[in-house]
């Protein structure tokens, strides 16, 4: 029996205590205990990722007050605004999730810039259109995560949607790993304080990225 955990794969280690090896329990007890004391980016060693979470903002008002054929266009507008740019930004869309969306990059830049290319096209859609005024609310981390055919999983996806459920309309709220990779690079970001957030047993720290609704489409801008 290997005498450190890192030395063994968790899924083979997790089989030996399934069926009832007595020196697993002991490694895996001592796994758990190590891996609480980590960052939370630093707690599962996959593939690093970042990741945003969009939201559309009170997306049940327009089903119920204004018809479910308003609400399902409202949400295709949404979709479509993000896929748009998380395309263009070389990223990937790994899901729609009911009124939000989950999407990938390679690095936390094109992240951060693609968030605030999101929130500019919607502020250019609303102007267009304001009887389709549509809110968004965007979480953005960066860490490892666990991929399994076409989704991906973790702890860093689930804080990624607790700091998205975090944000309020119109904002963008980025860990505060995202904040020490991107500060610097020409994005504004004004701390948030810390929040109890549900199933992270420390405070979370948080950022917002700063936005303006002038200029930028994703029609004109190179990738970075």
């Amino acid at each position: 029996m290997p005498e450190a955990t890192e030395k063994l794969d968790i899924d083979v280690l997790l089989d030996m205590y399934m069926r009832g090896d007595p020196e697993a329990t002991v490694l895996l007890e001592r796994h758990m205990t190590s891996a609480e004391s980590l960052p939370l980016h630093a707690r599962l060693q996959d593939v690093e990722t970042s990741l945003i979470f969009t939201d559309v903002v009170d997306s049940s008002y327009f089903f119920e007050h204004l018809g479910n054929d308003y609400g399902r266009r409202m949400i295709s507008i949404h979709d479509e605004i993000v896929d748009k740019v998380v395309s263009k930004r070389g990223g990937t869309v790994i899901k729609h999730i009911g009124d939000g969306v989950l999407a990938s990059f390679a690095s936390c830049g094109r992240s951060v810039k693609s968030a605030i290319l999101i929130q500019k096209e919607v502020a250019l859609h609303n102007a267009k259109y304001p009887l389709l005024h549509l809110q968004l609310r965007i979480g953005i981390n960066v860490g490892d995560v666990m991929e399994e055919e076409s989704d991906i999983y973790g702890t860093s996806v689930n804080l990624a949607s607790r700091i998205c459920s975090l944000a309020g309309s119109n904002k963008i709220f980025a860990s505060s790993v995202v904040y020490e990779r991107c500060k610097g690079k020409d994005y504004e970001f004004s701390s948030r304080g810390r929040f109890d957030v549900k199933g992270f047993t420390r405070e979370v720290p948080i950022h917002e990225v700063i936005w303006q609704a002038d200029g930028d489409t994703t029609s004109d801008l190179p990738y970075s």
